[in-house]
């Protein structure tokens, strides 16, 4: 089959796949929910033009489409499925009349997004760092979230969704975590070509996050944090002294050049809220071993080579222990610094130890050869 004809044969099947479809204004993607993933779509299709549909309407109701437009998708849908208002252009209103205003809403059957989370070590990697991970009642939280390059690649960034759930009924009001998007980052590349969103959900336990460029251009991973989470942990469950208070990152949508998928590792923080901090640390600022398990974090595990930690505290020692009480002393790393295995441990369950200024603990690790 020729090429001429292969491009025809689509013609007619993308003309005959959105006049058999109506738009539902806000769902980009086509797939029966509006959220922040139609915000990638919208901002890969945006400032793009083609027919403008018979009725120019964004209310919660299939509408009519017109011709179909000249571009599609990688994924499939067609461009006019961008054009929320049906004026002929993606535009900013398609986003504030229609993403903004018909978020969470649904229709049909619902088809999955395309969420893509990695394993550790096998991405670019998002990063929670927490102010503070011992608190007392009525304390405030930063969470800075971060974007880490991939030691594989590839490392550039066009959009960014998540869909992230955290423990109810901890923070003020009964709300949900608030997020600021960082002045002048990395992400915006020192232009306007960028659009911002988070749904902290009202305190239902999930919320969304997703940022998008505008001018098909896409950027450099870079350090510098995205944004920041900000929490007022001010209640704990009745009857008990300690609580954990739990924000993690469930579900990624990352995508870079030409709107290419990116598979990438999610984080999660646990920040330990006591009604008496001074019952659950010394005078000399020593944590229990639980608070401290709950402020690390192991990756890759299980691991055939090496593993990183992810932790708030000064490791001053660090230690492998088997089954049978054998010991391998490790180099103490930095924070996220990669720790390479001995090369002669046989596969099996082995127990990380860590002593810091605060205290001492184990992590469980997995050796795989």
């Amino acid at each position: 089959m020729s090429r001429v004809v292969l491009f025809l044969l689509l013609c007619v099947l993308g003309h005959a796949s959105l006049s058999a479809q109506p738009v539902w204004p806000g769902d980009v993607n086509n797939n029966g929910v509006v959220n922040g993933v139609d915000l990638l779509y919208w901002g890969f299709a945006f400032g793009a033009n083609g027919p403008a549909r018979p009725t120019m309407s964004v209310a919660w109701a299939p509408q009519t489409p017109g011709a179909p437009w000249a571009q599609s998708f990688p994924t499939g849908p067609n461009y006019a499925f961008a054009d929320c208002d049906g004026n002929g252009v993606v535009d900013e209103e398609d986003y504030n009349d229609a993403i903004d205003e018909n978020f969470g809403l649904t229709q049909g059957t619902l088809l999955p997004d395309g969420f893509a989370n990695a394993r550790p070590g096998a991405g670019p990697r998002l990063r929670m760092v927490p102010s503070a991970t011992l608190v007392p009642l009525g304390a405030m939280v930063d969470i800075d979230l971060f974007l880490d390059e991939s030691e594989t690649g590839p490392n550039d960034f066009y959009g960014l969704a998540l869909k992230m759930s955290y423990t109810t009924g901890l923070l003020m009001d009964d709300d949900g975590p608030d997020f600021d998007f960082e002045e002048n980052s990395w992400l915006e590349a020192g232009d306007d070509n960028a659009q911002e969103l988070f749904v902290d959900g009202d305190g239902s336990g999930a919320a969304e996050l997703a940022f998008t460029r505008t001018n098909q251009t896409s950027v450099p991973i870079e350090a510098g944090a995205i944004g920041q989470f900000r929490v007022i942990v001010e209640d704990i469950i009745v009857g008990l002294e300690v609580d954990t208070f739990v924000i993690q990152i469930d579900s990624v949508y990352l995508v870079g050049a030409d709107f290419s998928t990116v598979a990438t590792v999610p984080d999660t923080v646990r920040i330990i809220v006591a009604r008496d901090t001074s019952k659950l640390t010394s005078s000399a600022g020593y944590l229990s071993p639980r608070q401290l398990e709950a402020g690390i974090q192991v990756y890759p595990n299980p691991t055939d080579a090496g593993f990183r930690l992810n932790t708030p505290f000064a490791v001053q020692q660090l230690t492998l222990t088997d089954a049978l009480g054998r010991q391998w002393p490790l180099l103490p790393p930095h924070d996220r610094q990669w720790v390479p295995l001995p090369p002669d441990l046989p596969t099996g369950l082995y127990y990380l130890r860590l002593r810091t200024a605060q205290g001492d603990c184990q992590k469980k690790l997995i050796i795989t050869r």
